[in-house]
């Protein structure tokens, strides 16, 4: 039986937890220790991080007053993309391993599960050499950061980039990546731009992919607007259609990129389904082919039949047939010879078809992908 995935949760040292409590170093995935979770509880104190200052003290204020919320609809977490979307489905289960006050236990969280973690408990996220995420941990964070950027009521979706996104809301963001995933701190801040630098990227494809599912081009502006989805404040949502429609945004490289990128998740989609019905004909045509073997091979065993009988009846006649017996076989002869070319047309005319079709197939993509890419290149997205 293939081993479950596992993963390692440590315990946070609270108020309440035991002065001399250890947490065992956790291996990493490629040979390596984790040397940070072999750290005592007031070690960990020590290193909680003071909470974040900004210069908005409003806009500051407004983040605390409102904690991360998992989306109710569980469907949005099960979104995903192959253009880079991190978003992973909720309901899939995994072993962790779970310390707390020093006792080893084994329990299974989801994707949701693991946002809900009671305060003191975390998820050991281990790095490489590279300070890149290794282990089945990394894997829980891509769903989860795929779900936090997905709550557009704390990442507004009405911002025009990730850059003009307010520093509250960045550092709010990370602070609920700290409350769930523990890391050792590298000093320079590596880990913490690579990890805010993804819940953009992911809050960048959530919200194009909610644009187009939620925006109809034959539908007027007013009527786009009551398209609505939930979880989004309606002048947020008001905000993203102007900006997603002004002319600096048409005209803008990474918004043709992401245009492009949709076009082609479309084509892989259309080619999908013309495989699947290419497949349907292949597997007609091999049963008609199937058929004309049986039939022809079921004509064949009557005609030596027939030849047989005709033989011993010849033999019983003294070498001559009766006039309508030889009239009979004549008319026998020719329907064989006649349903026989029948069945040939058939097969040449759906062979032809056939070929038809796959051939409109290949030169449909390949004109597809050479507008594609020819636009893209002629004006500099890539």
């Amino acid at each position: 039986m293939p081993r479950k995935p596992r993963y390692t949760v440590s315990t946070a040292a609270g108020p309440a937890a035991a002065p001399n409590c250890q947490t065992h170093a956790t291996p990493h995935t490629d040979g390596t220790q984790n040397t940070g979770a072999n750290t005592s509880c007031a070690q960990q104190r020590a290193r909680a991080p003071p909470p974040p200052h900004s210069g908005n003290g409003a806009r500051q204020s407004r983040v605390k007053a409102i904690p991360f919320r998992p989306p109710r609809n569980e469907a949005r977490l099960a979104l995903s993309s192959d253009i880079g979307d991190d978003r992973a489905p909720a309901t899939n289960k995994n072993l962790f391993y779970l310390l707390e006050n020093g006792v080893t236990c084994c329990m299974e969280l989801t994707v949701k599960e693991a946002l809900a973690l009671p305060l003191g408990k975390k998820i050991v996220l281990n790095h490489n050499r590279e300070l890149q995420q290794v282990g089945q941990a990394a894997g829980l964070l891509s769903g989860f950061l795929g779900t936090l950027s997905s709550d557009f009521q704390q990442l507004p979706i009405g911002e025009k980039s990730w850059k003009t996104m307010s520093k509250a809301s960045k550092e709010h963001a990370f602070d609920q990546f700290k409350r769930v995933f523990h890391y050792e701190d590298d000093g320079r801040g590596i880990i913490k731009r690579g990890i805010v630098q993804r819940i953009g990227n992911s809050w960048r494809n959530a919200r194009n992919h909610f644009f187009h599912k939620a925006y109809d081009k034959e539908l007027t502006f007013d009527q786009n607007l009551k398209r609505k989805p939930a979880g989004i404040e309606a002048n947020h949502w008001k905000k993203f259609i102007e900006y997603r429609l002004s002319e600096d945004t048409k005209s803008d490289y990474c918004v043709q990129i992401e245009e492009y990128q949709m076009e082609i998740e479309k084509l892989k989609a259309e080619a999908a389904e013309l495989n699947v019905e290419s497949a349907e004909l292949k597997v007609a045509a091999e049963e008609e082919k199937a058929k004309r073997q049986r039939m022809k091979a079921e004509g064949k065993a009557k005609m030596q039949s027939m030849g047989n009988l005709l033989s011993y009846i010849i033999q019983q006649q003294g070498g001559s047939l009766p006039p309508e017996i030889a009239a009979d076989l004549d008319s026998l002869r020719s329907n064989t010879i006649e349903w026989k070319n029948r069945l040939t047309t058939a097969a040449i005319v759906k062979q032809s078809y056939y070929n038809n079709f796959e051939a409109d197939i290949t030169a449909a993509k390949l004109n597809r992908c050479k507008i594609l890419f020819s636009s893209s290149c002629s004006s500099g997205c890539y």
